[in-house]
Formats: structure tokens, sequence, C-alpha cells
């Protein structure tokens, strides 16, 4: 990986830890946004279970957490793509 790709996980890692240290001291309320390691949990869960997303209608307001992380890291992945495209 080049340097600026070292720079670039680590500003994403950081960033992370950040959110996962304000969620877990209480400085993010619960109710806003979940830590990223329940996101990361959720997800898990979803994908272990083999069962489409879109079958289970009644799910907890947890497993929505890794919906939404999977959602982000597409999302910025897309964005990475677009980027290194545009410089290209």
């Amino acid at each position: 990986m080049s340097r600026v790709g070292w720079i670039r996980l680590g500003v994403i890692a950081a960033a992370v830890a950040l959110l996962e240290a304000a969620c877990r001291l209480g400085l993010i309320d619960h109710r806003t946004v979940i830590a990223p390691s329940e996101m990361a949990a959720a997800l898990w869960r979803l994908l272990a279970s083999g069962q489409p997303l879109f079958e289970r209608p009644h799910e907890r307001r947890r497993e929505h957490g890794g919906r939404t992380l999977a959602a982000l890291i597409h999302d910025v992945h897309d964005r990475q793509r677009a980027a290194i495209h545009a410089v290209r």
C-alpha cells in the first residue's frame, strides 16, 4: 500500500476510534448513533443469519446499525474510487 493509502487508512481508523470513544463515554446519545463496535456486531449477526434482509420485517433497533455501517462503508468506498479516478 502506498504512503497516501496508509495515511487514508489511519485517518479513517482514527475517526472510527473517536466515534467509538464518544459513544462509549456518553458524549453522543445512544439514540442518536450507536457505537461502531455495536454496528459491526449487528452486521455480523445479520450476515451470519443467512437470511435476506428484506424478509425480516420486525428487526430490533440495534440490527439497523449493521445496515447503517454497511451503507457507510459502501458510500466511502464509492467516493474514494471516484476521487482516485478523478485524479488520474
